[in-house]
């Protein structure tokens, strides 16, 4: 009888390895090469582009020897810089590549919007000041904008989805520009964030008719609006009441204003979460792609999430793609992978395609490939 079990034990143990083997060997044969899954996603990218208003112009003329010779340039206006790359297996064991819009979700929608991207966005903080008409209009501004300097740098939602960089304001120092003016990456997102303080009007008594318009206060309105390769996706307004202050003829502060400090700072951080929400929803996260010499960058690196290994379509922008036309668009695209991570850049190999097509600073985009099995 155990001579039995024993015999039964060892014939699972020997199918349960060919199984394994036999699957192994299955991922390996259908695994594609990269050319083959150049090719695939060459051919996704042709689709999409057909079902967004693509048209042909053709010109004609002869040439020396009164030969006709035609030219056929097909367009298509395509954002670029808002698609998804995923891939899947078919039924059948293969790759197959889907190229979509990033995904989009409705405000109402927001708490419960899964992050789309596969790495952090980079967005570009900007905060305009309204020109101030007094000094105690100054000071609450300057003060504005202390607390929103703080709420997006510390905000932990912010910090999970992106990589704020707060572009200071032009000094008129030469050596402050400088000196304390770091180089930015660029960045398609841009956040902008407006302060403004008007006088509040109030009625009080006196006048021919018993009442007479008089100053109570200020207003504080600070604004939220943002952009994403120069389209508007998202924009808010917020107004505080800054009460008249007690006693008189003293400067209105927001440190002397325990509840206006407090709703000033809950406004900042209500935006900061919008903007974390807007960006883990709605944004794409592709990469901007740059050229030092021979060595071609994403400009994004530990900061943003990217891996050694990981594998990017390399594609013009929207407005080169346009320019190029479709045939020399889709011979521009390459299939890459990330050699060496840095803290703000990463360098890149050549996978599959011709590297050649790349020959200018910018002008070129990288689209994440996200691996997503729908069948």
């Amino acid at each position: 009888m155990i001579k039995i079990m024993i015999f039964i034990f060892a014939t699972f143990l020997t199918g349960s390895t060919l199984i394994v083997g036999n699957a192994f060997a299955f991922e390996q044969i259908f695994q594609p090469t990269p050319e083959e899954r150049l090719s695939s996603l060459k051919r996704s990218l042709m689709d999409y582009a057909m079902d967004h208003s693509a048209h042909v112009t053709t010109s004609a003329w002869l040439d020396g020897n009164g030969a006709i010779e035609e030219n056929v340039h097909l367009l298509s206006a395509l954002s670029l810089e808002n698609i998804r790359v995923n891939e899947y297996r078919n039924d059948f064991g293969y790759m197959e590549t889907v190229i979509i819009d990033a995904p989009r979700s409705d405000i109402t929608l927001w708490e419960t919007c899964p992050v789309t991207s596969v790495i952090k966005k980079r967005v570009k903080l900007e905060i305009i000041e309204e020109p101030p008409r007094s000094n105690v209009m100054a000071n609450l501004s300057r003060e504005t904008r202390e607390i929103l300097e703080i709420s997006f740098h510390e905000s932990g939602f912010l910090a999970d989805v992106a990589v704020s960089q707060l572009v200071l304001p032009s000094s008129a120092s030469l050596y402050t520009r400088t000196m304390r003016n770091r180089h930015i990456p660029r960045s398609g997102l841009v956040a902008k964030l407006s302060i403004g303080v008007k006088n509040g009007i109030g009625l009080s008594t006196g006048g021919d008719f018993g009442f007479r318009l008089s100053r109570a206060g200020y207003y504080l309105n600070i604004g939220l609006e943002i952009r994403d390769h120069g389209k508007q996706i998202y924009q808010r307004d917020e107004v505080v009441r800054i009460p008249k202050p007690r006693p008189k003829n003293t400067m209105a502060t927001l440190l002397d204003d325990q509840d206006v400090l407090r709703e000033t700072m809950a406004v900042s951080s209500r935006l900061a979460e919008d903007l974390a929400e807007v960006l883990k929803c709605e944004a794409a996260s592709n990469l901007f792609v740059s050229r030092l010499g021979s060595q071609i960058r994403l400009e994004g690196g530990t900061d943003l999430g990217v891996m050694v290994g990981q594998h990017f379509l390399v594609v013009p922008d929207s407005r080169h793609f346009a320019a190029f036309g479709l045939e020399d668009s889709l011979n521009s695209t390459i299939l890459v992978k990330v050699d060496r991570v840095y803290p703000r850049y990463a360098t890149i190999s050549l996978l599959s395609g011709e590297i050649a097509g790349i020959k200018s600073e910018d002008g070129f985009i990288a689209v994440p490939l996200a691996s997503m099995n729908v069948l």
